[in-house]
């Protein structure tokens, strides 16, 4: 059995439970975590994860949190040769890619979205939208160039790698900002939407 404590609007539960859905998998998704929820400072989720953040994974009684470890666990156990690489070099690209999203473009595009959807617009500054957006820019042309004559990160195949940029490219797509062309993102965005357990699970209304 695995469990997935998390609420629905986090963008790393969201990674989850699409890695989940891709790979078929039953999942009791359990979302009265994190956020308005609250529920993640009690003794007994501290006692899984001290971060007291989501999402925390239970399978079988192994604990893990830190999303993108969560997708590894779940490709390496369930995917092997699918999202996850079997190949090492391969799959030293993707963690590559899965890394950068965590150290670059998942903090430059951030800001701008939390100003536009979990603020009021009493509360917003326009000089932070802005700057993410101009930082975002080049990040964003980064990914646009590996994308190139490709459908995925990696190749022709949906891979972890790919997992991890699916709610922040839905939310960069959606918010009300003036964005960069960038045609191979745009494309791989289009090509998620067409997923079911993208649709299900990433898709959904920004809150």
């Amino acid at each position: 059995m695995i469990k997935v404590l998390g609420r629905s609007s986090s963008s790393n539960v969201q990674k989850v439970l699409w890695c989940a859905g891709e790979l078929g998998l039953e999942v009791i998704h359990e979302p009265e975590y994190g956020g308005p929820f609250g529920n993640t400072d009690t003794a007994e989720y501290l006692g899984m994860n001290p971060n007291g953040l989501v999402p925390t994974m239970i399978h079988d009684g192994f604990i893990l949190w830190e999303s993108n470890a969560i997708v590894r666990y779940l490709a390496a156990s369930f995917g092997d040769g699918g999202l996850w690489p079997t190949d090492i070099q391969t799959r030293a690209v993707a963690d590559k890619w899965m890394e950068w999203h965590t150290s670059t473009l998942g903090e430059v595009s951030f800001p701008a979205f939390y100003e536009l959807v979990r603020k009021s617009p009493a509360q917003r500054s326009q000089a932070t939208i802005d700057a993410s957006v101009a930082a975002a820019a080049p990040v964003f042309a980064i990914m646009n160039a590996e994308l190139e004559g490709r459908t995925h990160l990696l190749g022709e195949e949906l891979s972890m790698a790919d997992i991890v940029y699916g709610s922040t490219i839905h939310r960069w797509m959606t918010i009300p900002i003036d964005r960069q062309p960038m045609p191979n993102v745009e494309a791989w965005y289009a090509r998620m939407l067409e997923r079911p357990a993208y649709q299900k699970y990433v898709a959904i209304p920004l809150s």
